[in-house]
């Protein structure tokens, strides 16, 4: 997974199980991606995936362009599973990339912690009005 977050938008690249989640200031988060497995199926077998077995692999890009500031949450299923809404990470607006990214994942690790867990955080700035420069 890859996200890029300027002025203008965010940009989110991924395969596999993980997950990206806008958080704005003010607000209900919401996911950007979709996971690519068996949809409906418990424990159910990745549809793409990276690595030396994967064949070949058709990335899925997602490009958002927010009407305010906030945050892009990347994260691994590690945190995502133990999440039941995307709500659950409202909390975020209020805090700096580094400390949201260290309360995701101890709150993945008091979850059970029971796969790999990655989680980085982004701020996105208020967006520039159109036409405006970087």
């Amino acid at each position: 997974m890859s996200g890029t977050v300027t002025g203008r938008g965010i940009t989110v690249g991924w395969v596999g199980d993980s997950r990206a989640y806008w958080v704005p200031d003010a607000g209900t988060a919401r996911c950007l991606t979709v996971d690519d497995a068996l949809p409906g199926v418990a424990g159910a077998p990745l549809l793409r995936w990276v690595g030396g077995d994967a064949g070949g692999v058709e990335i899925q890009v997602v490009a958002v362009e927010p009407a305010e500031a906030g945050h892009l949450v990347l994260c691994s299923d590690g945190l995502s599973r133990y999440l039941p809404e995307p709500a659950a990470l409202d909390a975020v607006a209020a805090a700096s990339p580094l400390d949201a990214a260290q309360r995701l994942t101890r709150f993945a690790l008091d979850a059970g912690g029971a796969d790999n867990i990655a989680v980085v955080v982004l701020s996105s700035p208020p967006p520039h009005p159109r036409g405006a420069s970087l």
